[in-house]
């Protein structure tokens, strides 16, 4: 795994090193995602692009497709699929 160093400034602020920039491609106005285990001491940030970002009915219906697979339809997500064409979603 790479690695990079940044410094939290005034108001929790950091820069994002060059490489990290270059290499995600990043541009002002994208978003970080944060995911952390304090109890494991892990911090990932991922970028997400505003662009890139799914809509929420998207969002939605994946998680009931994701549901049905797994057995765990419940009558929302019974509803959602009822109303999409019968199409694979990632």
């Amino acid at each position: 795994m790479a690695k990079a160093r940044s410094i939290i400034v005034s108001k929790f602020q950091t820069t994002v090193p060059p490489t990290v920039r270059d290499r995600f491609d990043l541009r002002e106005g994208d978003l970080l995602e944060w995911d952390f285990e304090p109890e494991k001491g892990v911090l990932v940030v991922r970028p997400m692009r505003a662009n890139l970002i799914p809509p929420r009915g998207v969002v939605a219906i994946q998680n009931a497709l994701r549901a049905s697979q797994e057995g765990r339809t419940t009558e929302v997500s019974a509803e959602i699929l009822q109303k999409q064409p019968k199409t694979e979603l990632a």
